[in-house]
């Protein structure tokens, strides 16, 4: 999922450096700035994969990511949500791979 997320803001900042994609800069600088975000939040996982959390820590944890990861994949931003539609989906994306990893501790 961190390789995906790289890529993510790799594309979106592809978007942000041509010259045909300047109507859609909020909506570029949101997709990179999710992308990122969840890039980080992956790290924050894996480190917290390879930390002494109890079991029952790291699913209060991982709900709590979930949660938060379910917020952030519904903004509505711009014109009918314009400008949140690339965020919302690398969003939603990591929300799903969150459930994915906190299954695993059940």
């Amino acid at each position: 999922h961190i390789d995906d997320m790289r890529d993510e803001a790799s594309k979106a900042q592809e978007w942000l450096d041509t010259w045909y994609a300047r109507g859609e800069k909020t909506r570029n600088e949101n997709w990179k700035w999710a992308a990122n975000k969840e890039w980080d939040q992956f790290l924050e996982i894996e480190r917290k994969i390879k930390g002494d959390m109890t079991v029952e820590e790291w699913t209060e944890w991982m709900d709590e990511q979930w949660k938060d990861a379910d917020i952030r994949c519904k903004k509505h931003w711009g014109f009918n949500g314009h400008d949140s539609e690339e965020s919302n989906r690398v969003h939603r994306y990591s929300r799903n791979v969150i459930w994915e990893i906190r299954k695993m501790a059940d």
